[in-house]
């Protein structure tokens, strides 16, 4: 698809949906979720018999998919004065999937996907793979048990460990197996055991079931969903043949027992995380935590006040063989902002916001600051990547501000935009990095 296509798209998609206001589809993020009942309105009989066929009784075909145009602005992007000045580039991802479902029992799903990107010079693993099987898996469903095989999009809990990294601009994939049982109303239980697909920048030539990283584990749910009380209690397996830390690099078989709390108290509600990791890489024991605390308030039916903390353990001591640095496997891929320029792993956080949500406007104002958790261990980058480390014993890293602004124009087309500020803190300053960083980012999408 040309550069040019990605307005072009979006106008005709707008000029097509704009006819047909009254009717609030919802399209989930992961389509198999999309519900089919919605696509019955006898008011737009053209529209629905096209995306949902009756292929007879309790057999119906789903087609659809989505196209999402980015454009992202960078000044100092790595925080350091020999960056170009002014950087910019956009990246667009179409994807297109077919949704079989015979009755309530078998689902059968396939979605291919494009990612291309425009005006970068170097371009990164996530940036772009020309046509790629995004998903594509087969769902059998009786009574309290389902089955689910294939390649798919995971996506558990808050996205803090294991998730389809939505926020770039490909996404990740799983291939295996999940068995999925419910107990009661309000308790399940799933098994899974996974490889990663690793994306190449090809048309479809990634590798099916042949990653050399795999993930295994229980996952239990706790508590109706109108509950006030839900639990999540799981345990993670991981194994990769190769993972690079500041003080260790090897083999990883890595261990994650995680407990998920979510509260509601009247207008105040919690989100709280922590997780515990034990294991080997290379010839080092692993020993490494994390904890997450999240407090939402509600204010008014519009205006809410949160104040969101993490500690994320790091490295405590590079020569007693033991790795305390934290691995949060796959995370979302906007974890502090879509700039994503700090990850997960040993940093303390303190990140107060503003949200303000009113019809179709979302509009969200925040802070953090960061700070490492040992200093005897370094900064990483969201995919792990090392980023800074002296042994100056600084812990400030840096002050991040952010506005998010989100406005659905109707059921088929919603925009974004986001701006993130990064005031780098004593330590970065003794790594080299004294720039401050200014990112931009403009998003609209497509659902049909």
């Amino acid at each position: 698809m040309k550069n040019y296509s990605i307005p072009v798209v979006c106008i005709i998609i707008y000029a097509l949906s704009s006819q047909m206001q009254a009717q609030d589809y919802r399209f989930i993020i992961l389509r198999q979720l999309d519900d089919f009942e919605q696509f019955n309105n006898p008011e737009y009989e053209t529209y629905n018999t096209l995306k949902v066929l009756s292929l007879g009784d309790s057999v119906k075909l789903g087609l659809g998919g989505s196209y999402r145009a980015q454009w992202e602005h960078f000044t100092n992007q790595t925080l350091g004065s020999n960056d170009p000045n002014d950087e910019n580039w956009y990246l667009g991802r179409l994807f297109l999937h077919s949704d079989l479902r015979i009755a309530n029992t078998w689902q059968f799903f396939l979605e291919v996907g494009s990612s291309h990107t425009a005006s970068r010079e170097v371009f990164r693993p996530v940036d772009r793979d020309i046509w790629h099987v995004n998903q594509g898996f087969v769902r059998y469903r009786s009574n309290a048990l389902e089955v689910v095989l294939g390649r798919e999009n995971l996506n558990y809990g808050s996205g803090r460990i294991l998730t389809f990294r939505e926020g770039p601009n490909v996404r990740q994939s799983f291939d295996g197996a999940r068995i999925n049982y419910r107990w009661t109303t309000q308790a399940k239980s799933e098994l899974l055991f996974y490889s990663t697909v690793k994306n190449k920048p090809g048309a479809f030539d990634n590798d099916f079931v042949l990653g050399d990283e795999l993930v295994w584990g229980l996952y239990n749910w706790i508590g109706a969903k109108t509950d006030k009380n839900n639990y999540e209690l799981y345990y993670l397996g991981y194994d990769a043949e190769l993972e690079r830390y500041h003080n260790a690099e090897g083999e990883e078989t890595r261990h994650s027992l995680g407990l998920r709390t979510i509260h509601t108290l009247g207008s105040l509600s919690f989100n709280n995380e922590f997780l515990y990791q034990f294991g080997s890489v290379g010839e080092q024991d692993i020993s490494a935590w994390t904890a997450s605390i999240n407090g939402l308030y509600q204010l008014t039916n519009t205006l809410s006040l949160g104040l969101n903390g993490e500690l994320i353990s790091g490295d405590r001591d590079a020569n007693d063989n033991t790795l305390n640095t934290f691995n949060p496997l796959y995370p979302k891929g906007a974890y502090f902002g879509r700039v994503a320029f700090f990850g997960p792993y040993n940093l303390m956080d303190v990140h107060p916001y503003i949200m303000f949500q009113h019809k179709r406007l979302l509009f969200e104002v925040d802070f953090y600051s960061f700070w490492r958790f040992s200093d005897e261990d370094g900064i990483h980058s969201l995919p792990g990547q090392l980023l800074a480390n002296n042994d100056s014993g600084e812990k400030f890293i840096a002050k991040q501000w952010g506005l998010h602004a989100n406005y659905r124009w109707n059921s088929f087309l919603s925009s974004d935009i986001e701006v993130n500020y990064i005031d780098p803190g004593s330590f970065l300053n003794v790594s080299g990095f004294n720039e401050n960083l200014f990112y931009v980012l403009w998003t609209t999408q497509v659902n049909f």
